[in-house]
C-alpha cells in the first residue's frame, strides 16, 4: 500500500541487488514510485540494471552520506544484510551496526519519514521445538551467528526506532 494515497512515494531501498531487494525494486518501480537503491562498492548491480532508479553509492560506516541519502524520503526498506560471513564481527558490523546506523541517520536527516521497514530473518527466532510450531511470543533461540545479528538487529531497531521517534513496520 502507498504511504499516501495517488501520491508517488520516495522510497530508499538498501540489499536491492539481492533476491528479495530486487523483487522489491521491482515492485515500486512498476507502480510508478521514486527508488533510490543504496549501493555497497562491491554490489553486483545486475538485478536492477535496466530499472528506472537512482543509485546511491555508499557504505553503512559512512555516517554523513547515509543522512544524505535518506534526507527526503517517504519510506527506508532496509533489506540489505549479509547472509555468509568469515566472523561474528563481520556479522554485527553488517547486520546490527548498519541498522542503527541506518536508523540514526534517519532520526537525524528525515524527520518526515513516514516509514522504515526493517526485514529480519526466521533464522533470528531459531528452529521449532517439540515439532510446535513457533508464536511470536516463544523465546527466540538462533542456532547460527546470522541468527544471532538478526535477531541482535531486531532488537536495536526497536529501541532505536522508539528513541528516534520512527515507525518501525514489517
Amino acid at each position: 500500500e502507498r504511504i499516501s494515497e495517488g501520491d508517488e512515494m520516495k522510497a530508499l531501498v538498501t540489499g536491492s541487488t539481492g533476491f528479495i531487494g530486487g523483487r522489491l525494486v521491482e515492485s515500486l518501480t512498476a507502480r510508478g514510485d521514486e527508488v533510490f537503491c543504496f549501493i555497497r562498492p562491491q554490489s553486483d548491480t545486475i538485478r536492477i540494471s535496466g530499472r528506472n532508479v537512482v543509485l546511491r553509492p555508499g557504505r553503512y560506516e559512512d555516517e554523513e552520506s547515509l543522512r544524505r541519502w535518506v534526507e527526503g524520503m517517504d519510506v527506508v526498506f532496509h533489506v540489505g544484510a549479509v547472509i555468509s560471513a568469515p566472523d561474528w564481527e563481520t556479522y554485527e558490523r553488517a547486520n546490527v551496526k548498519a541498522v542503527i546506523r541506518l536508523l540514526e541517520a534517519c532520526a537525524d536527516a528525515c524527520p518526515n519519514l513516514k516509514k522504515f521497514v526493517f526485514v529480519s530473518s526466521i533464522s533470528a527466532a531459531g528452529p521449532a521445538r517439540d515439532k510446535r510450531p513457533l508464536t511470536e511470543s516463544d523465546p527466540c533461540f538462533p542456532v547460527s551467528l546470522y541468527g544471532k545479528s538478526k535477531l541482535l538487529a531486531e532488537q536495536a531497531a526497536a529501541r532505536v526506532a522508539g528513541r528516534a521517534q520512527v515507525g518501525v513496520g514489517g
